[in-house]
């Protein structure tokens, strides 16, 4: 399995800031601002982009590790 343990790492930390927010989550049925922003920060919403696109370009084992991380 060829997983980017960094990526992973920015995931994981992403996740820790999120956690708190998981009520306010759930009842709004929305992600907060905050949220958004920490996914955005790990670089989340741009893993499957290409690199010539400006993404990460990560393999199919990364991500769905760092699916797996978030959730």
């Amino acid at each position: 399995m060829n997983v980017d343990t960094e990526v992973v790492g920015r995931a994981a930390r992403a996740a820790a800031a999120i956690a708190p927010l998981a009520a306010q989550i759930e009842l709004g049925r929305r992600l907060p601002p905050e949220a958004v922003s920490a996914l955005r920060e790990a670089g989340v919403f741009k893993l499957l982009v290409p690199r010539a696109l400006g993404g990460s370009e990560v393999s199919i084992d990364t991500f769905l590790t760092v699916l797996e991380t978030i959730g």
